[in-house]
Formats: structure tokens, C-alpha cells, sequence
């Protein structure tokens, strides 16, 4: 007899920031960490494109439907994702959003001191200190919404693992009382479902790179983001 697979309440549309590797190139100008002394440099679309096709096999081994907007390795205009995912939604109601990005800060006004610039002219913090931004962010757009909600189950489900390798949860609750950040991010804004984008360490922070090349890192990530998505489905089915 065939397993009986339950009805997914909660469908995420799993979207990797920014395009990957084709014919041998990275195809995303910037986006990218400095090229560390340890010979290390993180991708920002690569990493995103592995851990977007590590969770979507994650969810499906556990029959949990999801679904994915890239077909290929290139760079999807903001515009054309949030017409993919619109149109998704609009065939499927139980649709909702999920963007995995990392984050980088703005080096121009850091002092030079502080500041480590690799061979290509790209920079970050090698060694600590007070003008470093670390830590995961997760944003939803302006205003209350069901985005909110999902928002916060996911930082809970995240929150353990963060903790466990040292690297910051941050958040706006003391704006709002939500621990999410609010921006008008346009995959957040114009996208018609329930909309989250997560930024994992900033890749101009040699501490929190070291942790996102980390493969078990990476590995338990993707098993605490299945338990989130797992609990907005069941949050759903009440």
C-alpha cells in the first residue's frame, strides 16, 4: 500500500539570492567575502544556490512540498523573481517565500586601520572590532502580516544553532516587539504571499565566513530551517 502523504498547508517557494556558476564563471558581479589569508572566499550566489537545493531535498525527504523559482544557474532580476513567485501564488494560495541571502556591510566609512582588502580590491574584517557587523538578520516587509509570524517561528528554529557556534541573532524587536527586521526589500514588498528573507553572517566578517564554509554548520542549518518550515506547516493545520 502506498504511504499516505499529507497535504502541505504552508507550500515555501525556496529562492536563492542571486545567480551561481555557468560555464566555469561566477555570474553575479560583487556578492562575494574578500579572499581571506587562509585562502578561503565565500560566493554569495554559489553558497545560496547549495543550501537553496540542500533544503528543498530536506523538505522532500520528509514530504514536505515545496517548490523553487531558479531553473538554471543565472541571475534572476528582482523583478522577475517576484513575477515568478506571483504567479506561483496565484495558481497556489498555500505559497509563501523564503530568500536565503548573506550580508556584507558597508566598508567606506570604517576607518582604513581596521579595514582588510584582499588582492581584488574587496574588504572585510579579518580581526575583530568595535565597527564589525556580524549575526543573522530576518526581514519581512513594513507593517504587520502572516510574513511576521513565519518570521519569528523561523528564529526560534535558528536561534539554538546560532547560539551554538557563536554567532549573533540580531533583531529589531525593540522597535516593534517582533523580532524581525522590516525593510521594503522589493522580494518582501511586491511579492503577494507571505514573504521572509533570511541574511546568514555577513561575508565581510572573517568569523562569521569561517562558520558558513563550515560543512556541518551548513549541514545543521538546513536541518533547524526544516524544523522551522515544518513548524509553520503545522502551525497552519490549526
Amino acid at each position: 500500500m502506498m504511504k499516505e502523504i499529507e497535504i502541505t498547508r504552508a507550500v515555501p517557494i525556496i529562492v536563492a539570492g542571486h545567480g551561481s556558476i555557468v560555464k566555469g564563471k561566477y555570474v553575479t558581479a560583487g556578492k562575494r567575502s574578500p579572499h581571506w589569508k587562509d585562502n578561503t572566499q565565500l560566493f554569495e550566489g554559489v553558497s545560496n544556490s547549495a543550501l537553496s537545493n540542500r533544503l528543498r531535498g530536506r523538505l522532500l525527504e520528509d514530504y514536505i512540498e515545496c517548490m523553487e523559482i531558479q531553473i538554471d544557474n543565472t541571475d534572476l532580476t528582482l523583478v522577475q523573481r517576484v513575477n515568478k513567485i506571483n504567479a506561483i501564488y496565484a495558481l497556489d494560495n498555500r505559497t509563501w517565500s523564503l530568500a536565503l541571502h548573506h550580508n556584507a556591510q558597508r566598508m567606506d566609512t570604517v576607518p582604513e586601520k581596521y579595514v582588510y582588502t584582499d588582492e581584488d580590491g574587496n574588504k572585510g574584517f579579518y580581526n575583530s572590532c568595535g565597527y564589525e557587523a556580524r549575526g543573522i538578520e530576518i526581514y519581512t516587509a513594513v507593517g504587520q502580516t502572516k510574513s511576521d509570524l513565519y518570521a519569528d517561528i523561523l528564529f526560534r528554529a535558528i536561534q539554538p544553532l546560532a547560539i551554538r557556534y557563536g554567532i549573533p541573532m540580531r533583531t529589531q524587536k525593540y522597535n516593534d516587539g517582533d523580532v524581525d527586521y522590516e525593510a521594503n526589500f522589493t522580494m518582501l514588498s511586491r511579492t503577494n504571499c507571505p514573504s521572509v528573507l533570511i541574511e546568514t553572517g555577513f561575508m565581510t566578517s572573517y568569523a562569521d565566513c569561517k562558520i558558513l564554509l563550515d560543512r556541518e554548520f551548513r549541514r545543521l542549518y538546513i536541518e533547524h530551517l526544516n524544523e522551522g518550515i515544518k513548524r509553520i506547516n503545522n502551525y497552519e493545520k490549526n
